[in-house]
C-alpha cells in the first residue's frame, strides 16, 4: 500500500490532494496495480457496475458502442494518468453506460464502488478536478448539449472511432483480463444459472432495502428533511416496530436497532451530517440525515403489510451486518451481547460444528472477518508460512496443489488447518488458494491465538475420575493413575459455571440430580425446567430430559432412580446387604435424595407429555415410587422429615391423578386416521394418534403373475413384517378367483382354482413363502428406483409413511419377484376447478392454518428424535405417526400448488397465480410457516417456473410478496433467514419442520454419541436438545408437553376455529394433487410449448446473488 500511495502522489493531477484523502480512497482498492495491454476492453456498456478506476499510467478511451458498425463507436474522452473514472450509481442492478478500452499499456487500480461514492459525498468539491463521471459524458452526448466540445475537448458532431482493419493483427487479451470480462459479462451470468429451478428473483436485495428505507423514512420522519440524532432514530424505530410488528416474541434489542441503522448507513441510504463516522452511534450528539428520495424507486403507499415487511427485511439483514462489524472490532472491544450473537452464528457454520461450546465461545472473541472483493485474489501461496486458519463464509475459492487436481471450496468449508499445528515442519502452505468469484467473505483465526485458546480450554477442564481395583490384584501392586477412569468431564466457562461435556450415563444422571433439582421453582404446580440457583438460564436439566431416550433406555433410568432414592447413589450397592445394613442406609440417607427423585420424575413426565405413560416401564415405576413415598411418610421418625415426605406425597398424588387422566385418554376407543390414504374426518387431531388407532389400507399381494387386493384395518404399532403376514392370512381365509394383473408382466389370465396364496407359492417354489421372504413395498408412478420404496421389516406406522396420492399403492411380494413389479398406471388428472378461487385466499389460509395447528398440537418433540435416529431403535408404541402426518401434509400442499396452477383454465391461470401468492401472504399472517414455504416451493418447481409469459403478467405487488417468501426460504448459512424469523416470532406458530429435521440430522450424523471409553458425548446432546427446544418454543411449550386449551397452542386453535365453517376444513383436508413432476412437466409443455428458460433456485443461489440482472428481467421489468 505504501508503494501504491507513493506512486499515486507522484502524479501531477493528484499531487495537490490532501494527505488524508488519498489513503482513504485507496483503502478499499487493489493492493497492487494491474497492467493491461492495448486493445483490451476493460468493460462494455450494459455490464454490471462494480468499481471505480484510478489510472496510474497509459491511456483509456471511453466511448459509446455503435450497434450498426461493430468495432466502431462514438468517442467520449481519453482518460489520462491521475484520473478517477466510473459512475456514481450504487444500485445493485446498475450497469455501465459506456465502454472503456485501453489505448496505451495502462496500469490502474480498482476501488470498491460504494466506498468511493461514500467518500465522494464527503469530498465532492475536492475530487471534481481529478474524476470523470461517465454518466455525465453520456448525458452530454445523447442530449446534444451545446458547448460540450469546449468542456470535454470533443468536436461536434462526435468523432467516429474507425474500425480496425482486417489485415491488422489482433492482440489477444491476457488470460486474467479475459476471465474478468467473462465473469462480469451477462452471457456468463446467464449460463451460470441455467441449471437452477426456483425462480422469479426479479428484484435484488439492495432494491428491496431501498424500498424499505423509503418506507421507513416516511414513517419515521415524514416530511421533515432535517437531521436526526442517533438516539432519536433508534427510539422512533423501536416505536415503529412495536406498532407494526406485534407478533414479535419480544421487542428488538438496542443492538438489533443499531444494526438496522448500520445497514442503512453502509448502503449510503443514511449518512452522517459530516460523514465522519463509518459506524452508527446511538447517541444524541451523532446526527444523521436521509439521502434524497430520488435515489429510490417509486414506492407503493405506506400500508400495514409493506411497512411490516420492510421492518422484517431490514431486521434480517441487520443481523448479518452486525456480525460483520463485530468481527472487525478488536477482541477486547466486543461486548458480551455481541459475543453471544457471534456465538450463535458460529454454531450454524459447518466448520465449527464439531467444536465444543466453550471452544466456540472462545473463538467468538478471537475470530476476524475478511473480504476479498475481486476474483483471482490470492489468499496464500504454496510455501508461505501458515499463520491463520480460514473458513469460507460466502463465495467460492479455488485450491491448486502441484501434482493434484484443482479443487473448489464452497460456503462453510475451512482450509489452512496445518497452520494450527505449532512447531510443525508441515506448517508451510501446501497449496495456493485464490478467489474464484467477486465478494468472497472469510473468517480467519490466528494460529497463535488458537493455540493459546486450546491451552485455556485444557486448563478450565475438570475431569472427575473413579479408581477401580481389579479382582485378584494386591493394593500395593496397583498404579492409581493407570486404574483411574474418567466418569465425568466438565468445562468451566467465562462466568465460572461448569458445562457438562461428557460422562458415564449413571454419573450424568447423578450429577443432574445433585446439582440441578434442588433449585427447581414451582410454577402452576409444574417444575420450571432450566433455572439454576443463580437465576441465570441453565438448560442442563432440560437437555438431559429431552435427549434421555438417545443415551439411556427407560428401564435403566428407572433402576438408577430406584438406587438413588434408596441409597443416595446411582451405583449398585455391594451384593448381600443384611437387613440391619439396609436399615442403617435408610436412617442415614438424607431426605433430599427422595425429594430430588420425585422432582426429577415430575420434570421427566412434564417434558415427555402423554408419551411418558405410553412407556410401560415408566408407567409402572410411577406406581412403585408412589408406594415407596407413602411407606416412608407412614414410617417417618422425625417431624421435619415427615413434613417433607407429606409434601412429596402431595406431589406424587398430583402425578398419579395426571396419570389417571392420561390413561383414560390413552385407553379411548380406536379412531380411524387414514381411509385408503385419505385423511379421515374422525381423525383425532389435535389429540395425538395412539398406537391403537386404525388405518384402512389396501394391500396388493403378488405371487407369480397374480395380484390380489385386500383391505386391512391396520393398527399404528404394526410393523411391515406383521402387515405382510396379515395380508397373507387374510387371503388364506378366503378363496376366490385371481384376475389378470395390470402391474405384472406374464402370460394370459390365470385362475386360482380355490388354492390359497401360500399354497400357490408352495407349488411354485416347493416351500411355503414365509414372512422372512416377503417384503412390503410402496409403488409410485414412474420409472427406476424412485418408483419403488421398500420398508424395513421392523418399521411401524407404515400407512402414515405413504404419500397422500391416489396412485401410490402398497404391495406384498417376495424379494425374488420385486423386479417383476410394474409401477401403477397414472390416475386421471384432478378437476380443473381451482379451489383457491372457490374459497378465496383469506378463508383458505385460515382453514389451512387451523388444520396445521391441529397436526402440530398432536406432534411431540420426541417424534423428531425417533424419526432421525431410526424407528428400529424405539418401541413400536413410540412410532412418529403424528410427525408423518405433518410431513405428508407439507408434501401434499407443495404438489397441490403446481397442480392447481397448471390445471386451471387459461383464462383463470393468472388469477390462480395471484391467489396462491396471496394465500402464502395470508398464511404468514396466520403464522403458518409450513403453508408459506410449501406454496413458495411449489411455485418454484420447474413446471411452474418456466411459464415466463404468465409470470410477466404478474403485478409488481405480487412479485414483491413472492420475493419476500423466497428470501425467507433462502438456504444460505443453514437457512439463516428462517432461523432469525423463528427466533423473533411470538409463539405459537407452525414451524418449517423439514428444516428442523435437517438440522437434527446434521447434528446426529456429524458427531458420535459415545467415545471409546464409554463416555456419552454430551456436547451432541446439548445440540440435539437445542433443536428440540426450538420446536417446543414454536408450540409455546415451556414446561410441559400437553396440548390442551390452556396452552397457547390450544388458544390459537380455539381462535382459528371461532367462526370457521366446518365445510372449509373439509375441503382443504384432502387436496387433489399430482406428485409426479414429469407428468406436471408434460402438462406445463402443453400450456407453454415454447423453449423454456429455467429460473434460478434459491436452494442453489446465495442471497447476495439474487439480482435483477437475470435473463428473465426484461420480460418482467418493473
Amino acid at each position: 500500500m505504501e508503494r501504491l500511495l507513493f506512486r499515486a502522489r507522484a502524479l501531477p493531477a493528484l499531487s495537490a490532494m490532501p494527505d488524508h484523502q488519498l489513503p482513504a480512497l485507496l483503502a478499499h482498492s487493489d493492493p497492487q496495480p494491474e497492467r493491461v495491454s492495448p486493445n483490451v476492453i476493460l468493460f462494455q456498456r450494459g455490464e454490471r457496475l462494480c468499481f471505480w478506476y484510478l489510472l496510474l499510467s497509459g491511456q483509456v478511451q471511453l466511448y459509446l458502442d455503435n450497434p450498426q458498425h461493430p468495432g466502431g463507436g462514438t468517442q467520449l474522452r481519453l482518460v489520462c494518468p491521475g484520473t478517477f473514472f466510473g459512475e456514481l450509481r450504487t444500485r445493485a442492478d446498475a450497469t455501465h453506460c459506456c465502454s472503456a478500452k485501453v489505448v496505451q499499456t495502462a496500469d490502474f487500480v480498482r476501488i470498491e464502488l460504494r466506498h468511493f461514492v461514500a467518500l465522494y459525498n464527503k469530498w465532492a468539491e475536492q475530487l471534481q478536478g481529478c474524476m470523470v463521471p461517465m454518466e455525465e459524458l453520456v448525458a452530454e452526448v445523447e442530449q446534444n448539449v451545446p458547448g460540450g466540445d469546449e468542456k470535454f475537448g470533443l468536436g461536434w458532431p462526435p468523432k467516429q472511432i474507425p474500425r480496425e482493419a482486417e489485415h491488422l493483427p489482433k492482440r489477444r487479451p491476457p488470460p486474467e483480463a479475459r476471465q474478468r470480462r467473462e465473469r462480469h459479462s451477462p452471457k456468463h451470468q446467464t449460463n451460470g444459472t441455467q441449471l437452477f429451478e426456483l425462480g422469479l428473483n426479479h428484484s435484488s436485495i439492495d432494491n428491496q432495502i431501498l424500498r424499505a428505507a423509503s418506507q421507513l423514512r416516511e414513517a419515521i420522519s415524514g416530511t421533515d428533511t432535517g437531521p436526526i440524532s442517533g438516539s432519536e432514530l433508534c427510539k422512533r424505530l423501536r416505536a415503529l416496530c412495536a406498532q407494526w410488528l406485534p407478533e414479535l416474541r419480544q421487542p428488538f434489542s438496542p443492538l438489533m436497532l443499531q444494526g438496522m441503522c448500520q445497514t442503512l448507513l453502509d448502503r449510503v441510504l443514511l449518512v452522517h451530517v459530516r460523514t465522519e463516522h463509518a459506524l452508527f452511534r446511538d447517541s444524541s450528539t451523532a446526527r444523521y440525515r436521509w439521502l434524497p428520495s430520488s435515489r429510490t424507486a417509486p414506492m407503493s403507499p405506506l400500508d400495514c403489510p409493506s411497512t411490516s415487511s420492510a421492518l422484517l427485511l431490514l431486521a434480517l439483514i441487520a443481523a448479518d451486518t452486525l456480525f460483520q462489524h463485530i468481527l472487525q472490532k478488536p477482541p477486547d472491544d466486543r461486548t458480551p451481547e455481541e459475543l453471544e450473537l457471534v456465538f450463535e452464528e458460529l454454531s450454524h457454520i459447518r466448520a465449527f460444528g464439531h467444536m465444543s461450546r466453550s471452544m466456540k465461545c472462545g473463538l467468538a472473541r478471537l475470530i476476524c472477518w475478511e473480504c476479498r472483493e475481486h476474483a483471482g485474489t490470492v489468499i496464500f501461496r504454496e510455501g508461505d508460512p501458515g499463520q491463520s486458519w480460514f473458513v469460507l463464509l460466502r463465495g467460492t475459492l479455488e485450491a491448486k496443489a502441484p501434482g493434484k487436481r484443482h479443487s473448489l471450496l464452497q460456503e462453510g468449508d475451512d482450509f489452512g488447518k496445518l497452520a494450527l499445528l505449532s512447531n510443525c515442519d508441515r506448517s508451510q502452505r501446501q497449496s495456493t488458494v485464490t478467489t474464484a468469484e467477486d465478494g468472497c467473505q472469510l473468517l480467519s483465526v490466528d494460529a497463535t491465538e488458537f493455540n493459546r485458546l486450546l491451552c485455556e480450554m485444557e486448563t478450565s477442564t475438570v475431569r472427575l475420575k473413579e479408581y477401580l481395583e481389579p479382582e485378584g490384584t494386591e493394593e500395593s501392586d496397583v498404579n492409581d493413575n493407570d486404574m483411574a477412569l474418567d466418569v465425568l468431564v466438565l468445562q468451566r466457562d467465562a462466568g465460572g459455571r461448569h458445562w457438562l461435556i461428557a460422562g458415564l450415563p449413571s454419573k450424568i444422571l447423578e450429577y443432574t440430580l445433585e446439582t440441578r433439582i434442588d433449585h427447581l421453582a414451582e410454577m402452576c404446580g409444574q417444575p420450571t425446567v432450566g433455572t439454576s440457583s443463580s437465576g441465570q438460564a441453565d438448560s442442563l436439566l432440560q437437555d438431559v430430559l429431552l435427549s434421555l431416550p438417545l443415551w439411556m433406555p427407560s428401564n435403566k433410568v428407572c433402576n438408577m432412580l430406584k438406587l438413588y432414592y434408596c441409597f443416595g447413589t446411582s451405583n449398585s450397592v455391594e451384593p448381600g446387604p443384611t437387613v440391619d445394613d439396609l436399615r442403617e442406609w435408610t436412617r442415614t440417607t438424607s431426605t433430599a435424595t427422595k425429594r430430588r427423585t420425585v422432582a426429577f420424575v415430575r420434570a421427566w413426565q412434564a417434558t415427555a407429555g402423554h408419551r411418558f405413560f405410553l412407556d410401560s416401564v415408566a408407567n409402572a415405576f410411577v406406581e412403585e415410587l408412589f408406594s415407596c413415598v407413602l411407606e416412608d411418610a407412614r414410617t417417618a421418625e422425625d417431624a421435619a422429615e415427615g413434613r417433607h415426605l407429606e409434601e412429596m406425597v402431595r406431589q406424587m398424588e398430583a402425578l398419579m391423578e395426571l396419570r389417571e387422566k392420561s390413561m383414560q385418554r390413552l385407553s379411548r376407543l380406536p379412531r380411524t386416521v387414514l381411509d385408503k390414504g385419505m385423511y379421515a374426518e374422525d381423525a383425532p387431531a389435535p389429540e395425538p394418534v395412539l398406537p391403537c388407532d386404525l388405518c384402512n389400507q389396501t394391500v396388493h399381494c403378488t405371487s407369480g403373475n397374480s395380484v390380489r387386493s385386500v383391505t386391512l384395518q391396520l393398527r399404528m404399532d404394526k410393523s411391515a413384517a406383521e402387515i405382510a403376514q396379515m395380508a397373507i392370512t387374510a387371503w388364506q381365509a378366503v378363496q376366490h378367483s385371481v384376475h389378470r394383473p395390470s402391474h405384472l408382466d406374464g402370460d394370459s389370465q390365470q385362475q386360482n382354482g380355490g388354492r390359497t396364496f401360500a399354497e400357490k407359492a408352495e407349488e411354485k417354489t416347493g416351500e411355503v413363502a414365509g414372512v422372512d421372504e416377503l417384503v412390503l413395498v410402496e409403488m409410485r408412478p414412474g420409472e427406476g428406483e424412485a418408483a419403488m420404496r421398500q420398508f424395513e421389516t421392523n418399521e411401524c406406522s407404515v400407512p402414515t409413511m405413504v404419500a397422500q396420492m391416489d396412485a401410490n399403492q402398497l404391495f406384498v411380494a417376495r424379494k425374488s419377484e420385486l423386479y417383476r413389479l410394474i409401477p401403477p398406471a397414472e390416475p386421471p388428472l384432478p378437476s380443473a376447478r381451482p379451489q383457491c378461487l372457490l374459497l378465496g385466499p383469506t378463508r383458505m389460509a385460515k382453514a389451512m392454518a387451523l388444520h396445521h395447528f391441529k397436526l402440530l398440537a398432536a406432534t411431540s418433540d420426541s417424534e423428531l428424535l425417533v424419526q432421525v435416529v431410526g424407528r428400529d431403535h424405539f418401541p413400536p408404541a413410540l412410532a412418529p405417526s403424528n410427525l408423518d402426518l405433518l410431513l405428508r401434509r407439507f408434501h401434499l400442499v407443495q404438489c397441490w400448488t403446481g397442480t392447481e396452477l397448471l390445471l386451471a383454465p387459461p383464462q383463470h391461470r393468472l388469477a390462480v397465480l395471484q391467489a396462491l401468492i396471496e394465500l402464502a401472504e395470508h398464511a404468514f399472517q396466520q403464522k403458518d410457516l409450513l403453508s408459506l414455504f410449501a406454496i413458495t416451493l411449489g411455485l418454484s418447481h420447474l413446471p411452474v417456473a418456466r411459464l415466463h409469459s404468465l409470470w410477466a403478467q404478474l403485478p409488481n405487488i405480487c412479485r414483491h410478496r413472492h420475493f419476500r417468501s423466497q428470501f425467507l426460504l433462502a438456504p444460505a448459512r443453514n437457512h439463516r433467514n428462517y432461523r432469525l424469523l423463528a427466533q423473533q416470532l411470538r409463539p405459537p406458530f407452525v414451524p418449517f419442520v423439514p428444516v428442523i429435521l435437517k438440522e437434527l440430522s446434521f447434528v446426529h450424523g456429524g458427531r458420535n454419541s459415545c467415545f471409546g471409553d464409554g463416555l456419552i458425548n454430551f456436547e451432541k446432546m446439548h445440540l440435539i436438545a437445542q433443536v428440540l427446544r426450538s420446536f417446543r418454543l414454536a408450540k409455546g411449550e415451556q414446561c410441559h408437553g400437553e396440548a390442551g386449551e390452556a396452552t397457547p397452542l390450544g388458544s390459537a386453535i380455539a381462535r382459528l376455529a371461532m367462526g370457521q365453517a366446518r365445510t372449509d376444513e373439509t375441503l382443504i383436508r384432502n387436496l387433489h394433487a399430482v406428485e409426479d413432476q414429469r407428468r406436471l412437466m408434460r402438462v406445463s409443455l402443453a400450456v407453454h410449448p415454447q423453449g423454456h428458460r429455467p429460473i434460478p433456485s434459491i436452494s442453489d443461489i446465495r442471497c447476495d446473488q439474487i439480482t435483477s440482472d437475470q435473463p428473465w428481467r426484461n420480460g418482467m421489468a418493473e
